[in-house]
């Protein structure tokens, strides 16, 4: 597309730009601001001054608010020269048909063989693509444009290339698809809106449930103590007794080097010697099992019921002794 020819139809149709007549314009609705062509003029020779400085985008708004207030034909021939320049090329056919079909005999041959032209140059631009949802009333976005909401009645005709599909509404989430299309493509894409989940509320006469089992109290130690002072006091009296046992025997051992003491007291002092011995054994022997049973008691008590699982330790008592086996 040639931009000389442009600019020259461009300032043409500026000049010409005129309202149609009442019949084909829509009769605005009650109170609204009635539209003045003189303002559908301004905005069209806006658009043509954004068009020559090379802002295309902002010349298309003003191009469009043109064709608005008049509803002249000749303003979507700039249109869709306009579209064409910012590659967008769906809508750039669209409105060189839409001039045809409106401008009708009014519109030259020359100009007619010209936008013809171009049409066949878009067709190779363009594809179709028919767009499916599972919700009704979705807003169907194509490139972050509104296009209508679903189901929508016929494909779409879009410009070739990477279009950003989108459908969304109320609170469910968007969903995007990307779509790449090639000229003269037609296809078709799914695109289903999922539904929020949300938690049910709890109900007032719903059973609370209990709350978690807690684990028994861990044993008491007052055995551990009892046996401890059990312990001290059979390892005490066996101190002590030990001790008198020696002291007796050593009155024995001076009884029988003296002279004029009887047999009677010396056998009496040893008595007392090996009961004392005797006791002193007891009490050692006692001590040290109450000992044994202080440790068992100390390793087992205030464990879980996990540590119930681990081998106990085994007391052994033989003549020879006491001994205490098992794993801690």
């Amino acid at each position: 597309m040639k931009l000389a020819p442009l600019l020259s139809g461009l300032v043409a149709v500026s000049l010409a730009l005129t309202p149609r007549a009442a019949s084909a314009q829509p009769a605005p609705p009650p109170g609204a601001k009635a539209e003045s062509p003189d303002e559908g003029r301004d905005h069209f020779t806006r658009g043509v001054a954004l068009f020559r400085e090379g802002d295309y985008r902002a010349a298309l708004v003003e191009f469009r608010r043109a064709y608005q207030m008049s509803h002249n034909y000749k303003a979507l021939y700039n249109i869709g020269q306009t579209e064409f320049e910012v590659q967008d090329y769906a809508g750039a056919r669209t409105s060189f048909q839409k001039y045809l079909a409106e401008g009708g005999a009014e519109i030259e041959a020359g100009r007619r063989a010209e936008v013809q032209a171009d049409i066949d140059k878009l067709n190779g631009r363009v594809a179709k693509i028919e767009i499916k949802t599972n919700t009704a009333g979705a807003d169907v976005l194509v490139d972050d444009t509104l296009i209508g909401q679903a189901p929508l009645k016929e494909p779409l005709l879009v410009s070739a290339g990477r279009r950003k599909i989108t459908v969304q509404k109320g609170a469910l989430p968007p969903v995007t698809r990307f779509v790449e299309l090639a000229g003269g493509d037609t296809t078709s894409v799914t695109i289903d809106l999922a539904a929020v989940a949300t938690e049910p509320l709890a109900s007032a006469a719903a059973p609370v449930a209990p709350p978690p089992a807690m684990a028994p109290p861990a044993p008491a130690r007052t055995g551990v103590w009892i046996s401890l002072a059990a312990t001290g006091a059979l390892t005490a009296g066996a101190v002590v007794t030990g001790i008198l046992a020696l002291g007796a025997h050593g009155d024995a051992e001076k009884k029988l080097a003296t002279r004029g003491v009887t047999a009677a007291d010396v056998e009496a002092a040893h008595s007392k010697t090996a009961t004392l011995g005797l006791v002193t054994d007891v009490l050692g022997g006692a001590a040290i099992v109450m000992g044994g049973v202080t440790i068992v008691l100390a390793a087992t008590s205030g464990r879980g019921r996990a540590d119930e699982a681990r081998p106990a330790a085994t007391l052994l008592l033989s003549p020879r002794g006491a001994l205490l086996t098992g794993r801690f």
